[in-house]
């Protein structure tokens, strides 16, 4: 429409339509009456181009986690830390240690030690069930803030990719550039060389 070129985009009507057509003479026409048109246009055109800047130079990857951890609530933190740590070696030696130890002491091995939970440990049995309901909230909502960073990372991905392809496209822009000027210089050379050699033939 404005520099001749083939299109770089394309639609596709998903219903009946009717569509209206315009030359690229028809744009000049209208153009040199309207002015102020031109304008507009140009204005429309500038404003593309600054959102593609924009995209090419703009800085696309970003961490992950650090995009997400700084919307995350202290309620989101604290759930991630315990979650974080019941799932380690630590907290597995921990919760051994207190259970032998509660056990021991509610069994009557050590004279002078009163069991305040004897066997069959009620208060043991009950305090590891509300562990174990509170570590699985604690999991669940890890687990729910690992869903989210999958999807940050997700659009993530999507950006570079655009970037890379849009990054593409220059490169071969600018190789289609080169090799036309590659052979314009070649056909200019050749010219040359046809004049010397009718020159040369002449003089002869």
């Amino acid at each position: 429409m404005l520099d001749s070129g083939p299109r770089t985009a394309h639609a596709e009507a998903l219903e009946n339509a009717e569509l209206l057509a315009l030359g690229q003479d028809d744009l000049k026409i209208f153009l040199k009456k309207h002015p102020d048109a031109s304008l507009d246009l140009l204005a429309n055109l500038a404003g593309r181009i600054r959102q593609t800047n924009q995209l090419l130079m703009g800085r696309v990857s970003r961490n992950t986690n650090t995009e997400v951890e700084e919307n995350l609530s202290w309620v989101e933190k604290v759930a991630n830390l315990i979650a974080e740590f019941s799932g380690s070696m630590a907290f597995l030696l921990l919760n051994t240690l207190f259970f032998l130890i509660w056990i021991v002491w509610n069994v009557d091995l050590i004279p002078g030690l009163v069991a305040f939970d004897p066997y069959p440990f009620g208060f043991l049995t009950m305090s590891v069930s509300l562990e174990a309901i509170f570590l699985s909230i604690f999991v669940l909502m890890s687990q729910n803030l690992q869903a989210t960073k999958d999807r940050i990372r997700g659009n993530i991905e999507y950006e570079v990719n655009l970037k890379a392809e849009l990054e593409i496209s220059h490169l071969h822009e600018k190789i289609n550039e080169m090799n036309s000027d590659l052979i314009n210089r070649l056909h200019t050379i050749e010219k040359a060389v046809k004049f010397e050699n009718k020159s040369y033939q002449s003089y002869q």
